[in-house]
């Protein structure tokens, strides 16, 4: 389960923050306010600038917001088990959501280069997983010790579905309360690069909104 979860945070933090890449052209473009848009957006669900920045109003900002979203598929990326309920599967994208709403980040001013803007991000990453799996393995073995005793006193015995679906809410439940206190670990400065495009306009360079991405979270909880 470790390897897998790992797994799921990067594709959903390369998913997310690959929401969009092309910005605009002139005189008047303001690389670290677009910086700042597409976060505000993926991150706290905030229209604002993103509204500014790109010329749209409320309801088309919405309507990216929601894409994004539904894009990441999360509950699908986590869990290759077609029996999870779709109650705890949408649970679990709405954690995915909080966890993004706890994330704390800085855009710095841009620096001109010859190839368009180099824009500095503080982030303090967010320990979304702080303590789990100590937590998990201490609370699925109570649940198994109170299921064997259940059957023993003439209990049903839970089916495979029924076991998993416990567990799952087990973790679920121990990272709601992580974020009810969230920590994190020591701010790190991430370079994001704009470039110009044959088009004129400018885009944020992928790799490096990808590498601010997987900066937002401290994944260390989730080590062997």
């Amino acid at each position: 389960m470790k390897k897998q979860l790992k797994q799921f945070i990067t594709i959903l933090l390369i998913t997310t923050c690959t929401l969009s890449l092309i910005g605009c052209g002139g005189e008047d473009f303001n690389p670290s306010a677009y910086i700042q848009a597409e976060l505000d957006l993926m991150a706290k669900h905030d229209l604002k600038q993103y509204m500014e920045v790109h010329g749209v109003d409320e309801a088309q900002a919405e309507e990216d917001y929601n894409e994004v979203i539904e894009g990441m598929d999360i509950s699908s990326a986590l869990f290759d088990d077609p029996q999870i309920s779709e109650e705890i599967a949408g649970s679990y994208d709405d954690w995915f959501i909080n966890v993004l709403s706890k994330t704390k980040y800085t855009v710095l001013e841009a620096q001109k280069t010859e190839e368009g803007y180099t824009i500095e991000v503080e982030i303090e990453p967010l320990k979304a997983f702080e303590g789990l799996y100590d937590t998990l393995n201490t609370e699925t073995e109570a649940y198994i010790e109170k299921m064997l005793q259940d059957i023993e006193n003439g209990a049903e015995t839970p089916s495979d579905a029924e076991i998993n679906e416990a567990i799952y809410s087990i973790m679920l439940d121990i990272l709601n309360d992580i974020l009810q206190n969230p920590t994190y670990a020591e701010k790190v400065v991430i370079e994001t690069r704009i470039i110009k495009n044959s088009d004129g306009d400018y885009e944020v360079d992928e790799d490096s909104f990808i590498k601010l991405g997987e900066n937002l979270l401290d994944v260390s909880g989730l080590e062997e």
